[in-house]
């Protein structure tokens, strides 16, 4: 049966929930990690902001724990960056639908940001589309790198094996660096075209198509929820 046997890319850490999603749902989850983070020094620029924008737990993470920066608004890409910035005490803003840079700016549409101060944590590769739209409102947008995010590198023929003695079928990315590292690891052409993947959100799924030419599938909601009811519905389909 396609879509059972489940490959999960992310960090350990962060897997915990969707490992045990995807169990509730009769899946078979399997872990082998492709990137690792770190913390990098940084300095920010003020102690109070207007906004402090949080795209992903790493980012709160990483911040909350080396800045004593505040907002007097916090805004959060998906809930579980809500729910982790709830362990330092801060309701955040969750922003609905997209969550990606382009449902930031959606957000921002009916909010006057002239001459407020954002500060956006981002890791050390990102991308400046938002920052770029909110400067072209007024508004006085500092990004800072808190983090940056390496490959694993596996011995030779690792990935492969594990691949075929797990009998995985579907590969699940959540990042565009988790796929080039999975990619770096794994060269059999042959072996890919009878693989699965499923891409968590547009940026991911444009990077395999775009850089790769690599066909995936991503959910309609850019969550570990979305990809379990977007594996249901293939598995009943395919």
């Amino acid at each position: 049966m396609a879509f059972r046997n489940i490959l999960i890319t992310r960090q350990p850490e962060q897997s915990v929930d969707f490992i045990n999603l995807l169990s509730r749902n009769l899946f078979y989850p399997f872990l082998l990690p492709m990137i690792e983070t770190s913390g990098l020094n940084f300095n920010v620029r003020k102690k109070v902001y207007d906004f402090i924008i949080f795209s992903s737990i790493n980012a709160v993470k990483y911040f909350m724990d080396k800045s004593d920066a505040r907002a007097i608004k916090y805004i959060a890409v998906g809930s579980k960056t809500a729910e982790f910035l709830k362990n330092y005490g801060i309701d955040a803003i969750v922003p609905q639908g997209e969550f990606s840079a382009d449902g930031l700016i959606n957000y921002f549409e009916n909010i006057d940001v002239k001459d407020k101060n954002i500060l956006i944590p981002v890791p050390e590769t990102h991308s400046d589309k938002l920052k770029n739209h909110l400067i072209t409102y007024g508004a006085l947008v500092e990004t800072v790198a808190i983090y940056k995010t390496s490959k694993i590198k596996y011995e030779s023929g690792y990935v492969k094996n594990f691949i075929a003695e797990n009998k995985i079928d579907t590969v699940v990315f959540a990042s565009p660096s988790a796929a080039e590292s999975f990619f770096m690891n794994f060269h059999e052409d042959s072996f890919i075209n009878k693989l699965n993947f499923i891409s968590i959100g547009k940026t991911t799924y444009n990077f395999l198509k775009n850089s790769l030419n690599i066909d995936s599938y991503y959910p309609e909601e850019y969550t570990i929820y979305g990809v379990v009811l977007l594996l249901q519905e293939l598995r009943r389909t395919k």
